[in-house]
């Protein structure tokens, strides 16, 4: 089935060191699509959060004081439980023009446009069960 992502929450696991940016994205995605969002704001406790959430998609900030996304990333991807969740980017240092799909990874520029948002969550969820099916 395609779009069972749609008879329930998809979970989404939101890793910004801006605990009010990170709330806002929250915010409007749970109003705006069917996702239960947990968010971390320490990029280290960042795979733990993954291990225990089990999210169907993680995004990502880029630009992170210690462990930047990049390094999350690299983490998050060692592990096995974990390595077939996709992972976005969202990050002030991709412009809107660098936005979009690239070895694998999306990304998506900051500030962003919340329906669209939810849009591509919605496409990268059900290209990931396309691909797991």
């Amino acid at each position: 089935m395609l779009h069972t992502h749609r008879m329930r929450k998809s979970k989404v696991l939101l890793v910004d060191d801006d605990p009010r940016l990170s709330r806002t994205i929250k915010v409007f995605l749970e109003r705006l699509g069917p996702f239960e969002v947990r968010e971390v704001n320490k990029p280290a406790t960042a795979c733990l959060a993954a291990l225990d959430f089990r999210p169907n998609l993680i995004i990502l900030d880029v630009d992170m004081p210690g462990m930047d996304g990049g390094d999350v990333h690299r983490a998050l991807s060692a592990e096995p439980a974990l390595r077939e969740t996709p992972i976005a980017f969202l990050s002030g240092l991709v412009g809107a023009k660098e936005a979009g799909k690239r070895d694998g990874t999306h990304y998506f520029s900051k500030p962003v446009d919340p329906g669209a948002l939810v849009r591509a969550i919605h496409q990268i969820l059900v290209d990931a069960e396309c691909l797991a099916a």
